[in-house]
């Protein structure tokens, strides 16, 4: 049971391409947590159904039960995300490979931790495969 809790968990940080900055530094990382209370982060996103799985994870449970209180924060695109996340305002974001690339050329400080949509049957049919 526990191991499909964290593989559900798993699924729903899955969908992000996200953009990180900073994280716990206080250079917009929000406050350092204690261990065993709960981290609330803000999570920059759009109103699609790629995000889908962020909202069903809330809804489930998932991120409470790894004392981690998520809040949405619509925007109106990953253009609008990025310096969300690198002001502080969001601390991870839903992003496109365009906006993070033009980020990164222009010697800003951002990641990609995950790929933002697997939507197939398998993975020989992704639209990205």
């Amino acid at each position: 049971m526990r191991k499909q809790r964290m593989t559900g968990l798993m699924a729903c940080l899955g969908l992000l391409v996200a953009v990180a900055t900073g994280c716990g530094t206080g250079a917009g990382g929000g406050p350092a947590v204690k261990p065993g209370q709960q981290a609330t982060i803000k999570v920059g996103t759009i109103p699609i159904a790629d995000v889908a799985p962020l909202y069903l994870g809330i809804k489930k449970g998932f991120f409470k039960q790894v004392k981690l209180n998520v809040q949405p924060q619509l925007a109106q695109g990953g253009a609008a995300i990025v310096p969300a996340v690198l002001s502080g305002s969001d601390q991870i974001g839903f992003s496109n490979t365009t906006s993070l690339i033009i980020a990164a050329s222009k010697g800003l400080p951002v990641q990609m931790i995950s790929q933002g949509v697997l939507g197939a049957a398998s993975r020989g049919k992704a639209w990205d495969s």
